[in-house]
């Protein structure tokens, strides 16, 4: 795996290339330690563009209010201006971005970036996979470059080990790009809109198309499930509040009871598959897991109301299922399958041909 960031060495020496805006604006990144809850005045801010004259900089801070990174635009190729970023020239700088006595600021860090707007051709070449930002660069407004790489690996490893430990076929790898390529484009096209909305940034016409909510992005994105693996949902994301465990969504968090202890619904996946089900379906989920059993595939079944309580009853409303439903949900915690009722087919049978035929859809 090649997760060595947006300059990755490992995407250059496979040959793959990038597609987008690609860089956008040199900046020089200045990490301050200061106290700036004078200068905010009690305004509920987590970042502020400054304009002044000779300065084109952008400023974000902790939330403790003790630690601001200072970015401001600057030209490599001026000789002049590469310079003069020496510790007390920041200083100053950020003393007047920043509207306080320079004693008060300490210069902790000072280095180049580049803002940029790409995402990799491919996202696997032979034995070897990238993730994070070495297959996406995004503008660092909506926050989403971290999160969408840790969404990368968990899609990645979860996969792997399915291949490597539970003899599932390679070409369950290929559905890393065509699961997550879609996810990564709209993450990397939604933070370039963000930017050309409040920025002065000089971006093309096709930067300049409706935001979407942060939510939205990072948890309501949906993946392309078999059979109908190649066909990309439209749209890619919706409000997360509108899903109810369909497949292809993440499966939404309820809070349960075990053994008197409070659990989130996310705390029961991670580890091989998991059968969410309906306080109805308990035999049908017996049959499944001996089936499961039988075959060597990992999984746990949890029925609510049951194995496990719904104090607040608001699973079968959360999931979209009936008391006689079940929702089969992968390691990463998205939905393979579900069925809004079981009386209508055997666990044992149903469930063998979806595992052996790796097909999966809802009924």
């Amino acid at each position: 795996m090649g997760c060595d960031g947006n300059r990755s060495m490992v995407r250059d020496r496979l040959g793959i290339g990038t597609e987008g805006l690609g860089d956008l604006v040199q900046s020089m990144s200045i990490t301050l330690r200061c106290d700036i809850r004078d200068a905010l005045r009690g305004r509920p801010l987590s970042f502020a563009w400054v304009r002044q004259a000779g300065i084109n900089a952008f400023l974000s801070w902790s939330t403790d209010l003790t630690s601001v990174v200072l970015s401001i635009e600057y030209d490599p190729m001026d000789a002049d201006d590469a310079v003069r970023f020496t510790p007390e020239n920041c200083r100053s700088l950020a003393a007047s971005c920043l509207g306080m006595p320079p004693d008060r600021i300490e210069v902790v860090d000072i280095h180049p970036w580049c803002l940029s707007s790409w995402y990799a051709d491919s996202f696997r070449k032979g034995r070897v996979f990238l993730a994070g930002d070495a297959i996406h660069s995004t503008p660092p407004l909506g926050g989403f470059g971290a999160n969408t790489g840790i969404h990368d690996v968990h899609n990645l490893v979860f996969k792997l080990v399915s291949v490597i430990k539970h003899n599932a076929p390679d070409s369950l790898l290929d559905l890393y790009e065509v699961e997550r390529g879609p996810v990564v484009r709209l993450a990397v096209a939604q933070a370039t809109a963000r930017l050309a909305q409040r920025s002065d940034v000089q971006l093309p016409l096709e930067a300049l198309q409706p935001v979407l909510d942060e939510e939205t992005i990072s948890m309501g994105y949906r993946y392309p499930i078999l059979p109908d693996a190649w066909n990309v949902p439209n749209p890619i994301a919706v409000p997360p509040r509108d899903l109810h465990a369909e497949p292809g969504t993440r499966a939404p968090h309820v809070w349960l009871k075990r053994g008197g202890m409070r659990l989130s619904s996310l705390d029961l996946f991670g580890d091989g598959l998991v059968l969410l089900a309906g306080k109805d379906a308990a035999d049908w989920c017996r049959e499944a897991e001996a089936s499961c059993s039988t075959r060597g595939v990992p999984m746990s079944c949890h029925v609510v109301g049951r194995d496990v309580e719904d104090p607040d009853a608001v699973f079968l409303a959360a999931y979209g299922i009936s008391a006689s439903g079940v929702v089969l949900v992968r390691a990463d915690g998205f939905v393979l399958w579900k069925a809004v009722r079981t009386e209508a087919f055997r666990g044992a049978d149903f469930l063998a041909a979806l595992i052996d035929s790796r097909e999966v859809r809802s009924e």
